[in-house]
Order: C-alpha cells, then structure tokens, then sequence
C-alpha cells in the first residue's frame, strides 16, 4: 500500500515518504503527515541577482548578504527557499540624506546647490527643499542648510551663499535675514558684528553710517558716540576733541 492510499483509509498509517523527487530536492512529511518534496539546494546565486556570482553555499536555507550599490545604503539577503530559488528577505536600499532616488530607480542623484534633504529614502527631485532665508547650501547633496555667519545675511530662500553687511549696517547672529543700521553716533564697516562709537573730535547724526564725520573748525567733541559737536570759538583744526 503506497503512501497515499494508506493516508485515505487511516490514521494510523507509518510514517514514510516515497514520493519520487527531483535531483536537488528530497521527500519530507508534513505536520498532518503529508508527503511533499521541498529543496535541497538551489541553483548558483548568479548574475541574475544583483550581479553577484557565487557557485558554494546553495543548500536550502543557504543566505546571502549582499551591500547596495554604490550611491544607496542598507543591504540586500536572499534565503534558499524550499521551493528551490532564491528569494528576497530583506530589500532596503534607499538613497542617504541630500540625495534622491531617479526616475528610473537607478541612482542616487544630489539635490543641487542652494536646496537640502533632511531624510532617506526620498524619491524624485521634488523631495529636495529649497534652503530658507538665512540659510544656504553651496554645494550639492547637503542634509541640512548652513547657517549665514555673524556679519553676513540671506534674504532668499534656495541660495548658495551669504552677503557680506554693507558698511553701515551690522548683524550679531548667525542665520539672519537682514542686518541691522548702525545708530546715530556709531558707524562699521562691511561684513561687521557691531557698530563702533564715533571718536572724540567727531560725530555722526545719521542711521547706517559707514564712518563719522570730524568735527568742523570752532568746534570740538571730547566723548565717544556722539551725534553732533559743540561750539568752540578757539578750534582752529578739524576734528578737535578739546576746546
């Protein structure tokens, strides 16, 4: 009685299997006592998976691991499956932060100057940002945006670079947006931190001010930071600071 007839009228039937199997597979009996033929060994994990060749290792339950492409991070593993190929367990390729996946699914592209991607595994280059006023990015492929350094600005989103302060004006902090008029009686120069107090002996009455202006003939000022000069009928030099 063959192991199919002995299944249908009982039980109580040995357990055997004498099912006829192909080469690289052999006969095994299931938990409800079935027969079935599973793999032993799969083909050579070839250039048909991700051009990887490698003719050892191809008994069933037989892994490999194979690193992405360069451009892409994680990795690749395919397990020898009991029905005889080579079948993906874990596929998670993705592209790193500043690059995007192409059309084609291909390669890993940079987002281009002046933009930033923040995240993995984005696809297209609609996933890559625009950098934000006070910020920019002057190469391709940046994760995030620098910051514009004290002294400099950016007032457009998407830029590669910062604007030096014009003479006159200054800012303190990073990432601005715009900078700052000196105050009447102080004055800088480009690219500054902070505005400067007029000297002694001049003086400065206007907002954004790139330098003061020396006190005229009979006249003088002896303190720093001031807006005009006082009367004096002795000073016969510009720029005095006594009287």
């Amino acid at each position: 009685m063959d192991r199919y007839h002995c299944h249908s009228l009982t039980s109580a039937c040995p357990r055997f299997c004498n099912l006829s199997c192909n080469r690289n597979q052999k006969c095994v009996l299931t938990d409800s006592n079935l027969a079935v033929c599973i793999a032993t060994e799969c083909g050579p994990f070839n250039e048909t998976i991700e051009g990887k060749t490698n003719e050892k290792g191809t008994h069933f339950g037989t892994t490999y691991v194979i690193p992405c492409n360069t451009g892409f991070f994680g990795y690749q593993e395919f397990v020898c499956a009991t029905n005889g190929k080579w079948e993906s367990t874990h596929g998670d390729c993705q592209c790193w932060y500043g690059t995007y996946l192409n059309e084609n699914g291909t390669e890993c592209i940079e987002c281009s100057a002046g933009k930033y991607l923040p995240s993995v595994g984005q696809i297209g280059n609609e996933s890559c940002i625009d950098c934000p006023a006070g910020r920019y990015s002057q190469s391709p492929g940046f994760k995030i945006c620098k910051e514009c350094p004290i002294g400099y600005y950016q007032s457009k989103v998407g830029q590669t670079e910062c604007f030096a302060c014009e003479a006159g004006t200054y800012i303190s902090s990073r990432g601005a947006e715009s900078c700052k008029k000196c105050l009447p009686g102080t004055y800088s120069g480009s690219h500054a931190d902070s505005c400067r107090p007029c000297r002694p002996g001049s003086y400065n009455y206007k907002y954004g001010a790139p330098s003061c202006t020396l006190c005229p003939i009979r006249s003088y000022q002896d303190k720093y930071g001031s807006t005009l000069c006082k009367l004096c009928l002795t000073a016969n030099v510009t720029g005095s600071a006594t009287c």
